[in-house]
Parts: C-alpha cells; structure tokens; sequence
C-alpha cells in the first residue's frame, strides 16, 4: 500500500487516487485475461492502513456509475494489498472498453468512490488469422547488392476510403525492428507511445 501525503486544512477520510492496470494509467491493447488493478492512497493524514478495499468493473460509464450491469464486483474484501489486485470477474471481450473505480476503507473509515478510470482490451484470442505479414523479402536494396550495407527504409501504404462515419478506430501494428505510422501523411498518436528497441552498439 502506498499513502500520499498531502497538506490540506480538512482532514477528509483517506482515498484512493491515481488508479492503473497492469501498472499503466487508463491502458489500451491489454491481452490478459486477468489485467491487475493498483492504486495510491491520498490523505493529509499520517499512519494510514488500508484495511479493505471494494472494485467494481463496468462496460460503460453509464453503468458504473449507476453500479448496474457489472462484469465483476469485487466485494468487500478484507486486505491492505493496493498493488496488482488480479481481475476476477466476466470474461472480457476483444477490443472492448471497460470502466472501473474503487473505494478503500482504513483505520480513519470508508471512502467515497474514486473517480473512474479504464482499460482497453485488444485481442483475446490469437489474431494472426486476422492479418498477414507484409514486406519485401529481398535483404538487399533496391534487389541489387551494392557497397552499402545498411538496408533503405521499407515503405509500405494502404490506401482506402470509408463509406460511412466511425466513432473510433484502433490501429493494430506488429513490426520487426523499428516503424513509425501515418494516417493521411500525419504521424499516428500511437507511434509516440511505442517502445521501440535502442540501436545497439558494439565493438
């Protein structure tokens, strides 16, 4: 359990902030079955213990904040664990977003909910059926061996045109080495967020 402290006149009853999955603030593209829930204790107070905390799991905002239509509530459950609680409700489906908060009791009592945060699925089963991998099977450029060593970057485009208006779209990309996306000659937000692997250096 982590407490934040904090300095305030009040000395309101201690509560959960700062909520992830799988150690990541509002995720996107989780493919375990069991994502892990954490979160921090803020409180202007001292020696706070956690003695329980209460996750409820929602499909929409709607329905969390309503608490109706749950795919898992957690319950009471006696604990002063904050860190990596494992998801133990429904069955979560692909590329589905889901909502969530949580609310903590400690030797200064029961807090109100945290505010919702969420988590976004990506594929449960196995989505290379899906997709093929796509490239230039030639190692050298341009197919001619020449002097140079260090290959040219792969350029490859899709172009194609939607029939009606989306409300969202996810990008799925698994690339060997290192990539970046356009969408429309525009660097994809998603490019920024990738951990793409370091050159390394030898000798």
């Amino acid at each position: 359990m982590l407490v934040l402290g904090m300095s305030s006149c009040g000395s309101p009853t201690p509560g959960p902030i700062k909520l992830k999955v799988e150690t990541l603030t509002n995720p996107q593209g989780l493919d375990s079955k069991h994502p892990r829930f954490s979160w921090q204790i803020e409180s202007d107070q001292t020696n706070i213990l956690q003695h329980a905390y209460h996750i409820l799991v929602a499909k929409s905002a709607k329905d969390l904040k309503n608490e109706t239509n749950l795919v898992w509530n957690s319950g009471k459950v006696e604990s002063g664990n904050s860190v990596l609680i494992p998801y133990a409700g429904e069955t979560l489906e692909s590329e589905k977003t889901y909502y969530w908060k949580v609310k903590v009791t400690t030797n200064k009592g029961e807090s109100t909910w945290s505010k919702p945060a969420t988590y976004t699925m990506a594929f449960m089963n196995d989505p290379l059926p899906l997709a093929n991998w796509i490239g230039i099977d030639s190692m050298l450029n341009s197919g001619k061996l020449t002097t140079k060593t260090r290959l040219s970057a792969r350029y490859l485009r899709k172009k194609f045109t939607l029939e009606k208006e989306i409300q969202k779209a996810t990008l799925y990309i698994s690339g060997l080495g290192m990539y970046e996306s356009y969408i429309n000659g525009k660097k994809s937000v998603m490019t920024f967020l990738l951990l793409l692997p370091l050159i390394t250096i030898s000798g």
